[in-house]
């Protein structure tokens, strides 16, 4: 086969673009600006982000198959994050077909880096059989995973209480 005529999968990444997506607090803030980044590898994943106010969680949201490269490019997106001082993440894996296992341990090491700066990474909306990957993968009480993105936020609002 030749595989220079296919095209890649779609794992693009995004970041809530809507008031409704970003949550309640984000009506306030119509005016933010959106920045464009690149993910590193070989298929490599487009990133749109806003400028959030630092207590509100960002929302990436991949779609398709996430293999070691995306999970990397994830896992380092969420350490730049931490640099920028952007610690509370939540990553809707609602629109993701299959996780790469030998990858899941990049998003621990991002989340337990998350946590030492008072922040955290939650999942949310993976499916059963994402959910069982992540298992296998050993993550099984080192990533908390949500059912849908509007429970992450309450979570993390939760988190934040104390």
């Amino acid at each position: 086969m030749n595989r220079t005529n296919e095209s890649p999968p779609n794992n693009g990444l995004r970041y809530a673009a809507s008031p409704s997506e970003a949550g309640p607090a984000s009506s306030a803030k119509d005016n933010r600006s959106t920045r464009t980044e690149q993910t590193q590898g070989a298929a490599a994943a487009r990133i749109e982000r806003q400028d959030l106010a630092r207590d509100e969680p960002q929302v990436m949201r991949p779609s398709g198959e996430l293999g070691v490269t995306e999970l990397r490019g994830l896992a380092q997106h969420c350490f730049r994050c931490a640099q920028e001082d952007r610690v509370l993440l939540v990553l809707d894996l609602s629109e993701v077909d299959h996780v790469d296992y030998r990858g899941v341990g990049m998003l621990v090491a991002a989340r337990q880096l998350l946590r030492r700066q008072g922040g955290e990474l939650l999942l949310a909306g993976a499916s059963p059989y994402v959910c069982a990957i992540l298992r296998a993968a050993g993550s099984h009480g080192k990533l908390e995973r949500c059912a849908t993105v509007e429970a992450a936020r309450a979570r993390l609002h939760e988190l934040d209480a104390r």
